[in-house]
């Protein structure tokens, strides 16, 4: 394994990346990667230098990006394949990799048809092609709930996708959470009222910017209230609630469901999974709530759950409030 700097530079190897670069550790750290691996970690293969006989050994490359405090690193995990088992496995790799290259293509292609469709069913309900019955008009938003539905999946299948493929690229900007927790309820406005669920902000204070990544931060707040509506019962409310607390961005999400149980909330964020209420819902891939925690881990921050059974769910969500964001 070899730990990297915000500037490509070697902080840390093991005892395998020595053996198998012919360097001492000492004569690694703080070097450049190109030091021992020409190509870098651009890709997901590779091979590494051999300094004393000049030999090369074929290698793959898993990368994963860490912060610490305000520094980002990269960790990358250097597997030898050099040796004919390793050879196979590297091949049946590769064979994943290109399933999950199609899956993603194939679930990239189905957005176009998804959105055209969402635009159209927006037009008709709006009574643009003409009046509607009440009948008529609860049908269509039931409709166009459900390809909302679809086209949230589906970028959550694709979000997912380039989480594990390459390092997060975040470009941040000045957000006004606020203002992006009142377009999401806009948003999941028809969603509420087909379930009954209210959509309640409630924002401490003037300022609620933040230095985030905008998309991001629309994903997070879209699954989180998306799936406080969905475990709501009729009649109930969600309640989204945001403040800045010593340095950080505290976002709340609250409904008034049934509670998680202790032996599901210790895997909450894991990838698919979906707790015994969650398999009720056939529209729950189980990766909203592990692409939240990805998201806001990638700015920084942390999210955790306080529930339990019988009782109300709140998701937290902390976001650091960097020194460069206004403070008013």
């Amino acid at each position: 394994m070899i730990l990297l700097d915000s500037k490509g530079r070697i902080n840390l190897v093991n005892a395998e990346i020595e053996r198998l670069s012919g360097c001492r550790r000492d004569e690694l750290l703080g070097c450049p990667l190109e030091a021992i691996l020409p190509d870098g970690i651009a890709s997901a293969t590779s091979f590494i230098r051999h300094h004393q006989d000049g030999s090369s050994v074929p290698v793959v490359i898993r990368k994963t990006r860490l912060r610490a405090g305000n520094e980002d690193f990269q960790l990358a995990t250097i597997i030898d394949i050099s040796t004919r088992d390793c050879k196979e496995a590297h091949l049946r790799l590769r064979d994943l990799e290109e399933h999950q290259d199609f899956v993603a293509t194939l679930t990239h292609d189905l957005k176009a048809p998804l959105i055209g469709t969402d635009r159209v069913l927006e037009l008709m309900v709006k009574e643009s092609a003409g009046p509607l019955s009440e009948e008529q008009k609860t049908c269509l938003m039931q409709l166009k709930q459900s390809n909302a539905d679809m086209l949230n999946l589906v970028q959550n299948l694709l979000d997912v996708y380039r989480l594990h493929k390459e390092p997060l690229d975040m470009e941040s900007e000045i957000v006004d959470m606020k203002e992006q927790a009142a377009l999401v309820k806009e948003q999941l406005r028809i969603y509420g009222e087909i379930e009954d669920v209210r959509i309640e902000i409630e924002f401490k204070g003037k300022n609620h910017k933040i230095e985030a990544n905008a998309f991001s931060v629309r994903r997070i707040l879209m699954n989180l209230i998306g799936n406080a509506i969905k475990f709501g019962p009729p009649g109930s409310t969600v309640i989204v609630r945001g403040r800045r607390q010593a340095g950080w961005y505290v976002l709340e999400v609250t409904d008034q469901g049934t509670g998680i149980p202790a032996d599901e909330l210790k895997k909450i964020f894991d990838r698919f999974r979906r707790g015994r209420e969650g398999l009720r819902h056939e529209s729950s891939t189980g990766l909203g709530l592990y692409l939240c925690k990805k998201l806001i881990e990638a700015h920084g921050g942390t999210i955790g759950c306080r529930s339990r059974t019988g009782s109300d769910t709140t998701f937290v969500a902390r976001l650091p409030v960097k020194q460069s964001t206004p403070s008013s």
